[in-house]
């Protein structure tokens, strides 16, 4: 398994909960998938990880010991309707997960919540 996970999100809505709330928790399904490798560009996630499109934020790292229980995973990312993916691992939870901060591709810059 791994030791550390995360998120990578280019959703406003998953930011301004993170902005106000400071947790990560679904908003459009009942699970919240992360992976397993840290990307330091924003298009390598999006490659990766089948995000449909390049991720705006990265959240993490967070140590597998803070992680929910897993509702599945880890489990390899399959391609989806030829557009990629399959070379990334996700785990989904569906419990909520409180952070201290993301990190903004656009700006490449740390930003604490």
């Amino acid at each position: 398994m791994a030791d550390w996970f995360y998120r990578y999100t280019d959703d406003p809505q998953e930011k301004s909960q993170l902005d106000s709330e400071r947790k990560i928790e679904s908003i459009n399904s009942n699970q919240t998938l992360w992976a397993t490798r840290r990307y330091s560009q924003a298009q390598s996630a999006n490659n990766d990880l089948n995000i449909g499109s390049s991720p705006d934020f990265r959240i993490g790292p967070i140590p597998d010991v803070m992680m929910p229980t897993f509702k599945y995973g880890p489990v390899p990312i399959q391609p989806q309707g030829g557009n990629g993916g399959g070379n990334g691992v996700e785990v989904a939870v569906s419990d909520p997960i409180w952070v201290f901060g993301i990190w903004d591709f656009n700006n490449s810059d740390w930003e604490e919540m």
